[in-house]
Parts: C-alpha cells; structure tokens; sequence
C-alpha cells in the first residue's frame, strides 16, 4: 500500500501497554443509529476471531503535531494499519487497498490525545447530511478509564467525516463536542484526518507512561451516495457502546 513521506522526530516514551486479555465473539451488532440499515441495504456482515485484542502504542511529544490535516509533522512510529483483511469486524464489500484502507497513530502529551489517520478511499463521498455514518469518515471510540463501562464521562464515538465535519455519539453541542479539535485535508486518492482530545475528557486519571485506555477505529466507505457501501472496525464489532471489546491505547 502506497504511504505518505513522513517527516520530523518524535522524541517518545510509550503511553500503553497491550493487556494480556482473551476476547471471544457473538454476533455483530450494525451501527446503533440505523439498527436496520444492514438489512435494508443487504450487506454482509463478518468478524474475524483472535485470540487477543490489538493494541496500538501512543508516544509522548513534547512537541505537539500541529492540527492542520498534514501529517508531516508527525513520524512513523507506532504506525497501525485497517484494511479489510485485518478488521475485526466489516459489514459490505472492499475490492481492495485503495478502495478503502487506512494507517493510524497516536501521540499525547499531558493535556491532549492525538490521532493522525490516513485514509486511501479511490472516491470520497459525503451526501447524507448529518447522517454521517452513511458518508466517508472515521470512527474512533475511547474508553478512557479502560473499565469496560461505555456510558461514563470518560467513553465517546467521535465521528469525523472526511470533510471535518464532527459528531460524538451522534451530538454536536458544544457539552458533547467541546474543545475537541480536528482539521481533515481531502486528497486525490483519499483524505487526512487529524484530532486532538483534551484529556480532561477521558477520565480523572492524569497522562502517564504506562496508562491504558481502550480503543477502537472504524471506517466507512460511500461510494455510490445514500447508504454506506462498506464498514470495517479496527477492534472490536461497534464503535458506540463496544467498550468491553475494544483494543487498548
């Protein structure tokens, strides 16, 4: 798969560790806005069962990347990559790599998370309005106490169309929002998404070397306008209340 050049050090400390958890699997739930819409569109749903969750390391900066949807300021280290062959959970179909795939990372430091996330999608689509699990974009769900509990303070969905446009579980006020801050860049054979959430939103326990929270991406994919024509998570089957499966920051 084609890589954006990436530039800049980062001076880094591991954030989390992988906890040594065994996950088992039932069925899989579609998205929790539109609890029919994998059967209205026909679309095939599949998880893939392993043995543990994923995990992906988050580095300390010093030097925060600039949230301007350019990742050349952020290096490769720690770099994780979605694809349909490696998604734990898809719902529709991928003809391949540049139809849908991503590479991600993580960075924080002692006020903020950050996310950096390079989507190849061959067509950007963005026509439902608020609907925006049915338009190009991500997915990134938090548990920021790592307890398992989806509903606290600490837990979120923060979906980030490919155009900036952003909800948390489905809400865009100012309480749901707050200062979170993306910028996206939509380029010719996909798009750049960059964020970065205060870690006063993920739980009381202060940013330290060693710290773990759960987490999770998902991906859409729209090819064709309307309903979303492809689906794939990261870890885990859904990106809403799926604490209790998701991979560990």
């Amino acid at each position: 798969m084609k890589k954006d050049a990436i530039a800049g050090g980062v001076v880094a400390v591991l954030l989390c560790a992988l906890s040594a958890l065994a996950c088992t699997r039932d069925a899989p739930t579609p998205l929790p806005e539109d609890s029919l819409a994998l059967q209205r569109t026909g679309l095939v749903q599949s998880e893939v069962a392993v043995s543990s969750v994923k995990q992906l390391p988050s580095y300390q900066v010093f030097t925060p990347p600039t949230i301007d949807g350019d990742l050349g300021d952020w290096s490769a280290a720690g770099t994780a990559s979605l694809t349909a062959s490696n998604a734990s959970f898809m719902a529709g179909t991928v003809t391949d790599d540049a139809d849908l795939s991503a590479e991600f990372r993580s960075r924080w430091d002692a006020q903020y998370l950050y996310f950096g996330v390079r989507v190849w999608d061959d067509r950007v689509v963005m026509d439902s309005g608020t609907q925006t699990w049915h338009d190009d974009g991500i997915e990134i769900g938090l548990d920021g106490l790592a307890d398992g509990n989806p509903y606290g303070p600490d837990d979120h969905q923060y979906t980030i169309r490919a155009d900036g446009y952003l909800t948390n579980r489905g809400m865009t006020s100012p309480s749901a929002i707050g200062d979170v801050d993306v910028a996206t860049t939509i380029l010719r054979d996909g798009y750049v998404i960059e964020v970065r959430i205060p870690m006063a939103r993920l739980g009381s326990s202060p940013a330290t070397v060693g710290r773990e929270m759960g987490f999770t991406l998902g991906m859409v994919d729209d090819d064709t306008g309307g309903r979303y024509d492809a689906y794939l998570i990261w870890e885990g089957n859904n990106t809403y209340n799926g604490a209790p499966r998701f991979g560990r920051l």
